[in-house]
């Protein structure tokens, strides 16, 4: 039998993901801007005690299987790093052409860009 706490890090519940429009809206407005050659992430502080992700995915990113190949890449990085990263953000991730085939690259990518996260000064501030 599988010990309770080692599936609830690998969940990815409803409170952990950025599902309304509207939260999406203020993420896009008034979020920190941290991208990549492969991804932006877009980070706005959330008044929690965790961190939600969501992801937008563009159709230019390919047919419907391979768009969903990267939200389980990304997805699956976010369950298994969310406790090691700073808590209290909504993060959109928006991956762009070129994005990783490893989940190890993405993970690598990603794990970089959350990082800076903590370095206001290497953060991007979007205009509204």
């Amino acid at each position: 039998m599988a010990e309770a706490g080692g599936n609830a890090r690998r969940s990815f519940p409803a409170c952990a993901r950025v599902k309304r429009q509207q939260d999406f809206d203020a993420v896009y407005a008034r979020g920190r801007r941290l991208s990549s050659a492969t991804m932006v992430v877009i980070a706005l502080e959330n008044e929690l005690a965790h961190n939600r992700l969501g992801l937008s995915v563009s159709r230019k990113m390919g047919g419907a299987p391979q768009r969903n190949r990267i939200k389980r890449r990304v997805r699956e990085v976010f369950r298994a790093k969310r406790g090691d990263w700073p808590q209290g953000y909504d993060l959109v991730v928006i991956p762009r052409a070129g994005f990783p085939d490893s989940l190890a690259e993405v993970e690598a990518q990603l794990e970089a860009l959350i990082k800076r996260l903590s370095d206001p000064g290497r953060v991007r501030e979007t205009s509204p």
